[in-house]
């Protein structure tokens, strides 16, 4: 596809990149908004810590972004938090670590690189240290899935 297919006329449904790296500087240019939306859709019925998803989580999910757009200076159409409001942010949360530490969890896992020195904090960095999920599986996951529907609607046909 020459543009990325869109949910609802405005959430993306495919990050653009050639690979997964790509794909994630992508999300993190995002709104916190659509960053928070993303990351929903992925986990949404699992893939978290425990094998729980992210149903439960929701009403968190929005204090995150409510709360990173009343920070940031561009307020909702912002994407990153500096690392001074980063730490308001982890301060708001009452979480323990500091940005640094966060980089350094990313960095493990390779979603930052070894000699990548980000200015800026965007959402969906909190988000992959916070619920310890795998950056390739959230730049990949399907977005607007609705294969749940499909199945039942071939189970329909079937039984025709």
């Amino acid at each position: 596809l020459s543009q990325p297919e869109t949910m609802a006329a405005h959430f993306k449904t495919v990050l653009e990149g050639a690979d997964d790296h790509e794909k994630l500087q992508t999300l993190c240019k995002l709104t916190y908004k659509e960053q928070a939306v993303w990351f929903l859709n992925a986990f949404w019925e699992g893939g978290l810590k425990g094998g729980s998803g992210m149903e439960s989580n929701s009403e968190q999910m929005w204090n995150y972004v409510d709360k990173a757009s009343v920070i940031d200076n561009a307020k909702a159409t912002g994407n990153a938090l500096d690392e001074l409001e980063a730490h308001r942010f982890l301060e708001a949360f009452d979480e323990a670590h500091t940005v640094l530490q966060m980089r350094s969890a990313l960095r493990k896992t390779g979603a930052l690189g070894q000699n990548e020195r980000p200015k800026e904090v965007p959402l969906t960095h909190f988000l992959l240290d916070k619920y310890e999920v795998d950056w390739h599986v959230l730049v990949n996951a399907p977005q607007g899935d609705n294969s749940a529907k499909i199945a039942e609607a071939q189970d329909k046909l079937q039984a025709v």
